[in-house]
């Protein structure tokens, strides 16, 4: 079974994940969060009197010492894992009929939208910064007719190019549904 269910006239056309670097800028911040629990198991076993080490863990100072170092690795890894899992599981899926937007919310739980590509009014993409031009990427928003939420897709590799191909898609549509 699939998250998307596709008509049998249906095919996918195109899988869209967010671009890498919006992995890898998460990475830095959770390199370092990794980091300071070390960084304070270093200071406290090499800069704190073991007097004061002693008072503060009531006993071996070295048991709690790789406790609070060891735990604080632990919530950075969550916090990788969660990140990674909000990188490769938010999609969007185009067919030659419909775009599919999944979202993943947190570990377990994920929201599927769809709609069809007669439903398009108005694409916009945006590339902010030196960055985003240097690595091409950007933002695709796409707003729909009716009561569905519009599409932001944030970080995506070749904004452009996909915007001028769902576009090309959404011209063919009309011109072989005669809307």
């Amino acid at each position: 079974m699939s998250i998307v269910e596709l008509t049998p006239d249906e095919t996918i056309l195109r899988i869209v994940h967010r671009h890498i670097y919006s992995f890898v800028d998460d990475m830095f911040g959770i390199l370092l969060f990794f980091a300071l629990p070390l960084i304070f198991a270093v200071l406290m076993i090499y800069f704190v009197p073991t007097s004061i080490q002693q008072s503060i863990f009531q006993g071996n100072p070295n048991i709690g010492i790789i406790f609070i170092a060891l735990t604080g690795a632990l919530v950075a890894w969550m916090y990788a894992w969660w990140r990674w899992t909000d990188y490769f599981l938010n999609v969007i899926v185009i067919s030659n009929e419909r775009i599919y937007e999944i979202k993943q919310r947190g570990f377990f739980r994920r929201e599927v939208g769809s709609f069809g590509l007669d439903r398009i009014q108005n694409i916009t993409t945006t590339q902010k910064g030196v960055i985003a031009t240097m690595f091409n990427f950007g933002d695709l928003y796409i707003e729909t007719a009716g009561e569905n939420e519009n599409l932001n897709m944030l970080t995506i590799p070749n904004p452009s190019e996909l915007k001028q191909f769902i576009n090309e898609l959404q011209d063919h549509f009309k011109a072989t549904r005669k809307l």
